[in-house]
Formats: C-alpha cells, structure tokens, sequence
C-alpha cells in the first residue's frame, strides 16, 4: 500500500471518529454470478459491502448463489471493487483498477468497461466504488480468483471460486422427453441444436454422424449467435436408412458436434423401421397388431389399392408389385406419394385383378430398400 493511500485512510479514520462513524471500512472486492432465471446476481463468497453501494448497484437476487460454480466460458460475474472509505476530491478523477482474472495457474487481464460510482458524499469529499460484468474465460481450470489492482497503491483479491470446465452441448429437441432417443428411418429430419458458452471466440460448429459404426460422409456446418450468455445454432439432418433398411432391425444413429477445440458431444438414436402398409380397398384390415381375416374378391375385377407410408417420408414415390400363388407377375407401377392425413402419405392406383378364380392373389409396394406386401386375396368366380 502507497504512502499517499495510507494518508488518505488516517484521514478517513479521524473523519470517522469525529462523527461518530463506524470502523472505516478498507478496499474490498466482491463477485456475483448472473442468474438467468431471476435476471440478478448471487453473491459468491465474501466481499461485504456497503449498503449505499449495494442500493446503488441493484439487480441483487434474493436467494444465495449456493456454492458459486461457475461455468468456464458461459458464466457472467459482477465484479465491484470498493475503494472503502477513503475521501476522493469531488474534483478529482479516479482512476479505475485493473482486473486480472487468474484461472488456475493463467492470469487474463478483463477489458470491459468500468462504471464508476460516488457515495457518502460530504462537503468536497466521497467515497468511490467500481463495478464491471465479465463472462468466465473460456479456459481448462478447476478455480477462479478475481484481482484488482488500483492505481493508489492496493492490490486485493476474492477467494478462488470452483470452475467447471468448458463444453459445447448438443440436443435434440423432438427426443427431449424420450430416453433413449428413437426415431423410424427415412422418415423427416432430425432438428439438431449446438450450444456453448458466449464468452468463446469461434462462432462456427460443425455436425457429423456414424451409422451403425460406420462414418456417415455428410458434415454440416452451423453457424451459433449470442443468446443471453450461452451462442446457440440449429442445424436439421435427414434421417438416414439403415443398410438393412428391408429387413428393418434396430439401427444406431449417433450425431456428434464439435465446437472449437472442445471435446465432442455425442447424442445416439434408435433407428426402428418405418411403418409401411399396403391395403386393398373391400378387403378387412388387420387390427390391434393381428392379421387380417381371409379376403376373397371376384377374379377379374377391378380393385383400389393404397400403399400408406409415414408422413415425411423421405422416399418420394412408391411402386406396386404384384405375384399369383407366389408366383411374381409382370405387374409393376410407380407414383407419388401424397400427404393422407397428419401422420400419413399415400399412393393410390386402381389394379385389374387376374381372371384366375381359385388363385391366390397379393400386391407388394416397395420405397427405397423397404418392402411390404398386403394380406393374400382368394380370387373367386
């Protein structure tokens, strides 16, 4: 401590004593970390102040802060510095401190601007404090310790408060609720969301996957932009089809973001196979899982068949096979698919049914590798 700040605190001291006052009070520093939810800041740790300058800051929560982890990169602080009690000429400009932000054993000097506040003004004299609002540096610590250096001479620091290491976070927001996460193959796009701390400098991410195993080629980059104290980017990734798509196991999906030099984020996703039926109008339909009862329509005659897949399915058209007592037949025709309900599309095509009474009569659709056939029709007289 300076000679000229040793001064000024025996002066504040006889001022004190001569009014009465309390103990005057030395520099101190305080951190507070920002809730988002309440919109203030929680005290971490010690660094009591005076009332005038807690009146004067404002956006205090009414909860404590608990134990104050703050999170590397995403967390903002409110660091004030009070210079206590000593008496500044009102016509003097005081110089702020200089904040040093130690992260373990790494020291970063803050360049945000600093607000400065007088208090317990009297005559010619008053009392100053210095508040700023910083992010957590990005940066691998297990501790953050706030300095102040000011240019009267003093140097105070707040105790090392427990850091949690940076990452980037990936989340799908149609499996929030589900665990595990599953989706039907070939069937829309996944809404992928990439999240970070806003204090890193890097704003772009980037999405890949593997499927099954296997590195999928696709990778797509995402742009992240500043929302509150986190940088948030969007991306959508169609839904892949599993090599085995016909006989429909269950596949793994992983998607995986990587975001500057962080550890990658991994989300994995059950793969079912999408459900696919084929109906000949006029004959029963199944129900409650089973099978449908025994269809028998007039050899010859002219039927509707609708070949139903998944809403956003991501096959654009369907095609219809046919075979007679197992037996493949020349028949094969193509379309569209069209949009049949919320949750289905269809294609629909009128069939003339083979003039072979007493024969055994089915229709196959297949979309992309996945096939499915309907329930076998008796061709009768």
């Amino acid at each position: 401590m300076t000679q000229s700040l040793k001064s000024l605190l025996l002066a504040s001291v006889i001022t004190s004593i001569a009014c009465n006052d309390m103990t005057p009070r030395m520099p101190t520093v305080r951190v507070e970390k920002y809730q988002a939810q309440g919109d203030c800041f929680s005290t971490c740790g010690g660094g009591v102040l005076a009332s005038e300058v807690d009146q004067a800051l404002g956006q205090k929560c009414t909860t404590p802060a608990g134990a104050c982890e703050l999170a590397a990169g995403a967390d903002r602080v409110r660091v004030t510095v009070d210079y206590g009690t000593v008496p500044f000429a009102l016509t003097t400009a005081v110089a702020p401190p200089s904040l040093v932000l130690r992260m373990g054993e790494s020291e970063t000097t803050a360049t945000a601007p600093w607000q400065s506040t007088r208090y317990a003004q009297e005559a010619a004299h008053s009392a100053v404090f210095f508040s700023t609002i910083v992010y957590v540096p990005p940066q691998q610590a297990s501790t953050l310790q706030v300095i102040a250096k000011s240019g009267e001479g003093f140097t105070i620091a707040s105790e090392a408060f427990s850091v949690s290491p940076p990452r980037v976070t990936l989340t799908l927001p149609s499996c929030m609720n589900s665990e595990p996460c599953s989706m039907m193959a070939n069937v829309g796009s996944a809404q992928v969301q990439i999240s970070a701390g806003a204090a890193f400098v890097p704003t772009q991410g980037r999405i890949s996957s593997r499927l099954d195993g296997v590195e999928r080629p696709e990778t797509q980059p995402v742009e992240l932009a500043r929302v509150h104290n986190q940088l948030v980017g969007n991306a959508s990734l169609f839904v892949p089809v599993p090599s085995l798509g016909q006989s429909g196991p269950v596949s793994i999906w992983e998607i995986s973001a990587t975001f500057g030099n962080l550890p990658p984020r991994t989300v994995a996703v059950r793969l079912t196979r999408p459900s696919l039926s084929v109906v000949v109008r006029n004959c029963p339909v199944g129900s409650g899982g089973g099978l449908p009862p025994p269809c028998s329509l007039k050899a010859g005659s002219s039927v509707v068949v609708d070949f139903v897949v998944p809403a956003n399915f991501n096959e654009p058209q369907g095609t219809l096979t046919s075979s007679l007592d197992g037996i493949p037949t020349p028949l094969r025709v193509s379309g569209a698919f069209a949009n049949s309900g919320f949750a289905t599309a269809t294609y629909s095509t009128t069939l003339s049914l083979p003039n072979q009474p007493g024969a055994l009569f089915a229709v196959q659709g297949q979309a992309g590798p996945y096939i499915e056939s309907s329930a076998p029709i008796t061709l009768v007289p």
